[in-house]
């Protein structure tokens, strides 16, 4: 499920409003967010959800659900983001998406293994200058085959993977 107009309410100070927008910047999610600090209608919202509880970050979905203090783990749940692997084995794992990381990933990967990269960031060691996400369709020889800057639908992932795999 794919949700694009979130409302977040909480507070500069609160740690867990912190990482709730931490999290939904590095998903890419556009959200809006009220400090309910600053604005009462704001807080009174969160009171009502909440039973009268001052309980934040309180998220709120386009669909007119919410969770209240939701973990990294239930948020993306409620986003629908794919938290496992796709497969049962690999033969190499590589844990972060920093370049080197890559680096053996795509080696690997040219060797015919089926390699796992776990990053829980940005990948490649963060955002490119204009703050976008950048997909690099590497081929086998090591050649770049197209660069796309912005978010991929699956059918646009889909197109430039046959520009990479062999036939």
């Amino acid at each position: 499920m794919s949700y694009t107009n979130l409302t977040g309410y909480g507070a500069t100070w609160c740690s867990d409003c912190k990482r709730a927008k931490k999290f939904l910047g590095e998903q890419r999610v556009h959200y809006h967010w009220i400090d309910v600090e600053q604005n009462a209608e704001g807080l009174a919202f969160v009171e009502k959800v909440n039973n009268g509880k001052r309980i934040i970050p309180t998220i709120v979905f386009d669909d007119g659900s919410w969770l209240s203090e939701p973990s990294n783990a239930e948020l993306a749940q409620k986003l629908g983001l794919q938290t496992r692997a796709k497969m049962d084995y690999y033969d190499l794992i590589c844990i972060g998406g920093g370049p080197a990381s890559l680096t053996a990933a795509l080696y690997a990967a040219r060797e015919g293994l089926d390699v796992l990269v776990d990053e829980k960031d940005a990948v490649a060691g963060g955002w490119n200058v204009m703050g976008l996400p950048t997909t690099f369709f590497v081929k086998a020889d090591a050649t770049i085959a197209k660069v796309h800057v912005g978010q991929l639908t699956s059918d646009q992932l889909k197109e430039n993977m046959k520009l990479i795999l062999p036939n």
